[in-house]
Formats: structure tokens, C-alpha cells, sequence
């Protein structure tokens, strides 16, 4: 997700990201999907399927715009997933 936040903010950028050459690795984070357990499924693929049968009404939560959760999220909402998972606003 080299770049991730600027390319989704700006449509216009001054360079493209074939310009620039990453040196390290900052940071690697962990993270982990919790689901209520009423809900029928019993791994992340059913989760998925769940949702494709349900667009619309399975709800994730996360920090906020442009927070790596809310990334994680839209990357997987566009991938050929295509999952329709909606984002429920949280109380600040």
C-alpha cells in the first residue's frame, strides 16, 4: 500500500509512483477481523460470502478516513472480492 493515502486524495499528483524507490520497511502491522459471534460463519471466505449474498448490511468499523484500517477496507471492497461490506460511523 506503498503511497496508498496520497493516490486516493489527489488525482493529480506531480509524480508517479514508478518515480520513487522505497529503502525500508517503517512499521508492519497485525491486524485481526472480529466478528459477533451470531453471525453464521466461521472463517474470513464466509465472511465474504456472507456479505456478497448481503450487499449492504454486514457494517466494519474503524479509526476513521484514512486511517490503515479504512484502507484495508476500501482495498477490500475493490478487490474482485467485491464484498459490499459499509462502513459504520463511530461515536468520537
Amino acid at each position: 500500500m506503498f503511497d496508498s493515502v496520497n493516490t486516493l486524495f489527489y488525482k493529480n499528483l506531480p509524480y508517479k509512483l514508478a518515480d520513487l524507490l522505497g529503502i525500508t520497511l517503517f512499521a508492519r502491522y497485525s491486524y485481526a477481523v472480529a466478528i459477533a459471534n451470531s453471525l453464521p460463519v466461521n472463517s474470513f471466505a464466509e465472511l465474504i460470502a456472507y456479505a456478497k449474498q448481503r450487499p449492504g448490511e454486514v457494517n466494519y468499523v474503524q479509526l476513521g478516513v484514512a486511517s490503515t484500517q479504512n484502507l484495508l477496507a476500501k482495498q477490500l471492497e475493490a478487490s474482485e472480492s467485491r464484498s459490499s461490506l459499509v462502513c459504520a460511523q463511530t461515536a468520537e
